[in-house]
């Protein structure tokens, strides 16, 4: 037994020796080394330089953040001098345009760092504060603070090289140098902190999924045209054979298909409008005669609005609108730099509008009404009356939609005799090419018989309407309609329809040049 309790003794110390080796081997030797292990490296990031303040007021005595810290602002520079105040809603404005838009983001940023000025370097004392341009100085800045103390920070010329400007405290000899985007903030005239984001869409209802800001209405006038041009949005189905294209129809000087594309690019920047720069606020009479407002070179009236369209019985759609916001700019003459003087929803000053942000500004009834002469579906139409040199002849149309062949859907007749369907479509097509190419020409007048007139009467309820076209130049006719319209159509249309209707007519085949 002594025995056996001897040789367990000896190997439970064997044992506790083996584990504190191990324990030994881990806590001082490490990892064993491999030939892919790479040494260890110690990455060390270099502290940040402290900032160079030239002054900060945006802490209190306890240590804790000032939330306005800057009450006022007394700015004189080469330009111009002026005052920013708190406003009683504590919105910073310009002092003398405080009843004015203002440009909020600007006024906090020049805030910001009337607060609390950084500066790129500062070159301690100097003896003479003239050569930096303190005798003269570009800008200087008195702040009034929370606590009613103040400071006046001097802006002498621009440092060498393109660091920015010489700058120190008013009663200071240390010079700093403040980079240039910050000084300037300092050097900028008073109007130039009046708000530019003049128009912008309507906003949506919060439970409002598929409302999108549209242009309802527009009306357009001014000296640039002779007549004033309406386009209204038909939202209640009103102008039946004119909105195949587009929502949007042409109520004034004539009723018109608007032409989608050039009345896209019109309606869509009318939905945001910001000014290039203001030129002239609180402006006397004098001063608009001076640019063109007493007498408006151009003038927009327009409607924008929250159009939401749902689903309708019978798998229809509906249309509703709401927030609707009248707005109106008027243009007058152009700076050196091709710019309108504007103004703008009656705010009392005068902007600067770069032609891209305005480019109805000479848009007439013919820019955006459609160049067809009529867009109706064949469809529609109950009659079309052809005169050539003289010589009219009535069609007839009869509508078969039970039918289920096509060319047995319409009946072609004239004078007791059948004609061919297929050739007519054709035909109708080519008439519809007969479209606008240009305005009359100045001084061309509908003189004689008219080369061609087309008559045509509509089942949809839409009104008769005729055309007709007149001798004007070598490669134009004038085109007259029913309601007083004068516009040029190409020759070469006219006499391919010619050269189609006599064939039509001989029961000749007609060949489409589309």
């Amino acid at each position: 037994m002594r025995k056996r309790q001897k040789t367990m003794l000896i190997a439970a110390v064997a044992l506790a020796v083996i584990v504190a080796a191990v324990v030994c081997l881990i806590l001082f030797a490490g990892e064993p080394a491999t030939e892919e292990t790479a040494p260890e490296t110690t990455v060390t990031t270099a502290p940040e330089e402290p900032a160079i303040l030239v002054i900060d007021r945006t802490l209190n005595a306890q240590g804790g953040a000032v939330q306005t810290p800057v009450q006022a602002i007394a700015i004189r520079n080469e330009k111009n001098s002026f005052n920013v105040i708190r406003r009683t809603d504590t919105t910073l404005a310009v002092e003398a345009y405080s009843d004015l838009l203002t440009d909020s983001l600007a006024l906090e940023t020049l805030s910001g760092h009337a607060a609390k000025l950084e500066a790129v370097k500062r070159l301690e004392a100097v003896d003479n504060a003239a050569e930096f341009g303190f005798d003269t100085p570009t800008a200087t800045v008195t702040v009034t603070y929370y606590d009613q103390s103040t400071a006046t920070i001097e802006f002498g010329d621009a440092s060498q090289g393109t660091e920015g400007y010489y700058c120190r405290l008013q009663g200071e000899d240390t010079v700093y140098i403040v980079d240039k985007v910050t000084a300037e903030c300092f050097m900028v005239e008073g109007k130039d902190l009046i708000g530019k984001g003049l128009i912008s869409s309507p906003p949506l209802k919060e439970d409002d999924k598929e409302g999108t800001p549209q242009l309802l209405k527009l009306w357009l006038t001014g000296r640039c045209r002779e007549k004033p041009v309406e386009i209204t949005v038909d939202t209640e189905g009103q102008y039946k054979g004119l909105t195949y294209v587009s929502t949007f129809v042409m109520t004034s000087p004539y009723l018109r298909a608007v032409d989608s594309d050039a009345f896209h690019i019109t309606a869509s920047t009318m939905r945001t409008l910001t000014a290039a720069g203001v030129e002239c606020p609180h402006p006397t009479a004098e001063q608009l005669a001076a640019y063109g407002l007493d007498d408006p070179y151009s003038v927009a009236a327009f409607t924008l609005s929250i159009v939401s369209t749902a689903s309708a019985e019978g798998g229809a759609t509906k249309s509703t609108h709401y927030n609707d916001r009248e707005h109106m700019i008027l243009l007058g003459n152009k700076d050196e730099n091709g710019n309108y003087y504007a103004l703008v929803d009656g705010y009392d000053t005068v902007y600067l509008l770069s032609p891209a942000s305005v480019p109805w500004a000479e848009q007439t009834h013919y820019d955006l009404m459609s160049k067809l002469l009529f867009m109706k579906a064949i469809t529609a139409v109950d009659s079309i009356t052809v005169t050539k040199d003289g010589e009219a002849q009535t069609f007839a149309l009869a509508h078969h939609p039970e039918e289920a062949k096509r060319d047995d859907q319409l009946t072609v007749t004239s004078g007791g005799k059948t004609y061919s369907t297929s050739d007519f479509r054709t035909l109708y097509q080519m008439m519809i090419g007969i479209h606008r190419v240009g305005l009359k020409e100045a001084g061309a007048a509908a003189d004689g018989s008219p080369v061609l007139k087309l008559e045509m009467t509509f089942n949809d309820g839409t009104a008769p309407m005729s055309v007709a076209l007149y001798p004007m130049t070598a490669s134009r006719y004038l085109c007259v309609t029913d309601d007083g319209e004068e516009c040029a159509v190409s020759i070469r249309d006219t006499e391919t329809f010619f050269k189609q209707y006599e064939n039509y007519l001989a029961g000749e085949p007609v060949l489409s040049p589309y």
